[in-house]
């Protein structure tokens, strides 16, 4: 089994990570930032972005609320509409029974 320095893959991904780091050290520098040992964001920081991501998710289910269960109800509704408009038209070449069969074929369907 090969050892780690023996792989030359590896050694290339520490020459590019040490010189990564060189030059965010340089940008560092020159934007006159201090390097800090901790990165990571305050507890009232991640509170306060936990508070954004649960009204995000609270908005995208009631997005998914709707669309899942309005649309559709609401597409129904405006279906059965259309097709009481459609049966209420005179036709003029058809006979009388035409949108009474009509309206009990959808009607079944």
């Amino acid at each position: 089994m090969q050892s780690l320095s023996d792989n030359p893959g590896l050694d290339e991904i520490k020459k590019f990570l040490i010189n990564l780091d060189e030059r965010i050290s340089r940008i560092e520098s020159r934007l006159q930032i201090l390097p800090s040992e901790e990165t990571y964001p305050e507890k009232e920081e991640v509170n306060e972005s936990a508070k954004t991501i649960d009204t995000l998710d609270r908005q995208d289910n009631l997005e998914y609320r709707i669309g899942q269960f309005w649309f559709a109800k609401v597409g129904i509704v405006v279906l059965i509409i259309g097709f009481a408009f459609l049966l209420t038209l005179p036709y003029k070449n058809s006979p009388s029974i035409f949108p009474i069969v009509l309206g009990y074929f959808f009607s079944a369907g």
